[in-house]
Parts: structure tokens; C-alpha cells; sequence
């Protein structure tokens, strides 16, 4: 049967006709070697005559020398090869082993070292001969073709299957970074392993389209694209868009579809899941009715984000069904206490909440929406970031070092009048004395 070719492009190709280029005892005749042609997708047909046989077909040997052949100095020659789809590489015998080589001087060239390992590959300048006394039994040898992929040849995918997957099919419209990006792996034999981006051998490379509502959308002006991502502009608006692909790998076409939604707001149910899935920083907002147990598990997703990799600013003015907020997320632990990843959280207005929510958030930029603890110690412990917080009208906190560990704390943006604050109980204002007060202010946009 004839062997396939190799299944990416300027790979190896051994010539496996056990007589392409033969010695023999006793024969004298020889076949003139025809330039052959890749004239079957995935096989090569060689012309030659065989004598013992007197036919010509396509199976017979290309070349037969008696151990009285050779030149002057007993030596044979190895014919250089040519074709235009493959780069000949050179004469190799039947242990795979390159013959031996001689540059232009006739100079033998050391092609293995002494533990037989290739040190010279054949170059198109080498000469191939063996001295034909120290060769006199038969053997058989084997043409190295590098094969050259252009559109006269098909060639058969490596993988038995690729698949093309996007990390993410949902973003925030207020996410600073809309990027998506796209993995491609390949199964062969069973086994699955990711396929390099690229333009070269055994690389994939990606082309994109982008549709809404079926109308094409123009790259540049509404997105970017890059070797495996493709990243939405500020321009576009909430809706659900289809990102189509088409990659190819090793001259073979692969396509996949995507439905990918930019939203203004999530539900309770679906932040958990999105939150969980985040790689990036953004800006989540929130709305409809939330459950306390909703409120925990969106707390418990936040906490489980890697600060370093991920950072949230959770916008929940918007929800309702709660007048206060859990006081635990688990056991002992404050709702939000030691989320890292939460770097600023709006509150919804007059939602009470309690304990020590906010302990020890380390990225915690800033409390918006109106805090209204009821009188808890510990709400905002070692918050290390913490810049602002916006107070309502009437609040009741624990004055007792209630700024306690939050060294980059600077301003009050208080929703009353002077008046109103000046006519707060002392308690209410004393940690906040040293520091600046914005009335009249629901914080910075």
C-alpha cells in the first residue's frame, strides 16, 4: 500500500518503495529515474525498470548497480532528486541512517558524532556515494523529501478533531476590558492538547467576523482583534452579538460560532455565575429582588476571586427585597469581610447593614449608596484602601475607632445639608472630624 504523506506542511517524507535505490549481486542494467509527481492526494507514484522482471510499473525500483558498477575509484554515485512540490533531502539507508556525504572537494563530511548522532544534515551542495567493495551485499535505500504544502496538494489534518472555544460568552457593558479570547485544541489518538497561535507549521491562525441583528459590523470602529482575542469597543451597545471564526491550521479550514452578550445589569442568580467566570476587572451592576441567601453566595463568589488577577466594584443600587443586609456570609465572618477582590460597592438606599461587613477588604476603594450600619463596631477594620465613604442622611455607627486600620481614608461626601450633619449626635461625627466633609453629595460619578 502506498505510504501517506505526512499530515503538516515541510514535513519528512520518507520514500517507503523498498527499491528505490538498490544494489544488487549480479545485475548490470539500470532504470533512468523520472521526476515524479504528487498525482494522488496523499500518495507518490515513481516510474522504473526492472529487468528481472522486464516490466514497468509503478511499484519497481528507480535504480540497480552490480557490486562492478562505480567509477574509476569504485565508488556509486547517489543521484540528486528534484521535484516541485517537495525539496529533496537526501539518500538515508534502511536503518535510517544518512549515506555518507562529501562536499565539492570530495572531502568526506562527518555526519554522525560517536554516539551516532546526526551532526550534518544533507545540503543541497553534498555528494552521496558508497564504495561499492565494502557494500557488496543488497541493500536497500530511501529518498528524504520535505514536503511543501501549495494548493495543488491536499493534505490530511494531523488532529482527528478541533475544536475552537471562547473563555467567556458574557461581559459587562461597564467592564473596563471587553475581551474575549479564543483556544483551540486538537484531538488525535485520543489524546487532547492545546494548538499554538500562529501563523507557521502546526499553528493556528484566526480570522473574525461580528454580526448584530444578521448586519455585519465594522472591525476598528466597534472592535480590535488579535492573534486569539477580540476585544469590543465602548462604542457598542448592551445585545447580544455573534462572533464567527475561521481558523486554519496546516492549509485546513475549521469555523465556530459564538454568541457572546454585552449587558447593563445582572440578576442575583446570574452574578454568581459570572463572577465566578471573571478574569478581569470590572464593574458589575445588580438589579431585582435579591434573597439574603442570594446576597451570601454573590459575597461568597467575590471572596473566592483572586485579588492580584481580578477586582470588582459591585453596583446593587438597584436591588430590592431587602431592608438589611445578612450580617454573615458564613460562620463568624462578616458578609463581604476579607474580599480582597472587592475594590468598591454601592449600596442600595436605606438597606441597614451590619457587623463587620467590610472587615479587612484590603482593595476597598470606596462605600457608596448611602452605609447605614446599625451601630456595629468593626464595619470598615483594616481597610487598608479605603479612600470614601458616602453616609445618608441618618446613620448610627460605633464611634469607638471606627477608622481603625484604614490608612488612606481622606473624605465624607454626606447625602444632608451642614445643617443636618451639624445637628448629628456628636458620636455619629467624632472619627470623622480630622477629615474632609462633602455635603450635600452622593460621591464622585
Amino acid at each position: 500500500m502506498i505510504p501517506s504523506l505526512p499530515t503538516n506542511s515541510n514535513s519528512e517524507c520518507l520514500n517507503l518503495y523498498r527499491s528505490i535505490f538498490r544494489i544488487e549481486k549480479g545485475i548490470t542494467t539500470k532504470a533512468e529515474v523520472t521526476n515524479f509527481n504528487l498525482n494522488q492526494v496523499y500518495s507518490i507514484t515513481y516510474d522504473g525498470y526492472d529487468k528481472t522482471r522486464d516490466t514497468t510499473d509503478s511499484t519497481t525500483m528507480i535504480y540497480k548497480f552490480s557490486r562492478k558498477g562505480g567509477d574509476s575509484n569504485g565508488f556509486i554515485t547517489f543521484p540528486k532528486l528534484s521535484n516541485s512540490n517537495m525539496t529533496f533531502n537526501g539518500w538515508w539507508d534502511e536503518n535510517g541512517k544518512l549515506i555518507q556525504c562529501y562536499d565539492s572537494t570530495g572531502t568526506a563530511i562527518q555526519c554522525y558524532d560517536a554516539e551516532g548522532n546526526l551532526i550534518h544534515d544533507y545540503t543541497a551542495t553534498d555528494i552521496q556515494k558508497i564504495l561499492i567493495k565494502n557494500n557488496l551485499t543488497d541493500h536497500t535505500f530511501y529518498a528524504k523529501w520535505l514536503v511543501k504544502i501549495n494548493e495543488n496538494i491536499t493534505v490530511e489534518p494531523f488532529y482527528d478533531d478541533i475544536v475552537i472555544s471562547i473563555d467567556k460568552t458574557t461581559i459587562a457593558k461597564t467592564s473596563d476590558n471587553k475581551k474575549f479570547t479564543f483556544t483551540s485544541k486538537g484531538t488525535k489518538d485520543g489524546v487532547t492538547s492545546t494548538i499554538p497561535v500562529g501563523s507557521g507549521e502546526n499553528k493556528i491562525s484566526y480570522t473574525y467576523e461580528v454580526t448584530y441583528h444578521r448586519e455585519i459590523i465594522h472591525v476598528d470602529t466597534y472592535y480590535t482583534t488579535d492573534a486569539n482575542t477580540l476585544t469590543f469597543l465602548a462604542s457598542l451597545p448592551f445585545g447580544t452579538y455573534t462572533i464567527n471564526i475561521t481558523a486554519v491550521y496546516n492549509g485546513k479550514t475549521y469555523s465556530a460560532s459564538f454568541n457572546v452578550n454585552i449587558f447593563e445589569t445582572l440578576t442575583a442568580s446570574e452574578a454568581v455565575t459570572y463572577i465566578s467566570s471573571m478574569t478581569a476587572s470590572e464593574t458589575l451592576k445588580i438589579s431585582g429582588t435579591i434573597t439574603a441567601d442570594e446576597l451570601k453566595n454573590i459575597a461568597s463568589a467575590i471572596y473566592g476571586k483572586n485579588a492580584s488577577a481580578v477586582k470588582i466594584c459591585l453596583d446593587l443600587s438597584e436591588v430590592t427585597g431587602l431592608s438589611e443586609f445578612p450580617e454573615e456570609r458564613i460562620s463568624s465572618k462578616g458578609l463581604f469581610e476579607e474580599c480582597d477582590a472587592l475594590e468598591g460597592i454601592t449600596l442600595p438606599k436605606g438597606v441597614v447593614v451590619h457587623g463587620s461587613i467590610f472587615k479587612e477588604c484590603r482593595n476597598l476603594k470606596y462605600i457608596k449608596g448611602g452605609l447605614n450600619p446599625n451601630g456595629d463596631s468593626g464595619i470598615v477594620w483594616n481597610c487598608s484602601s479605603l479612600e470614601y465613604i458616602v453616609f445618608p442622611v441618618t446613620y448610627h455607627i460605633f464611634p469607638t475607632n471606627f477608622l481603625s486600620g484604614c490608612t488612606k481614608f481622606t473624605t465624607v461626601y454626606y447625602m444632608g445639608t451642614e445643617t443636618q450633619w451639624n445637628e448629628l449626635p456628636a458620636g455619629e461625627k467624632t472619627p470623622f472630624a480630622s477629615y474632609t466633609i462633602i455635603f450635600k453629595s452622593i460621591g464622585p460619578s
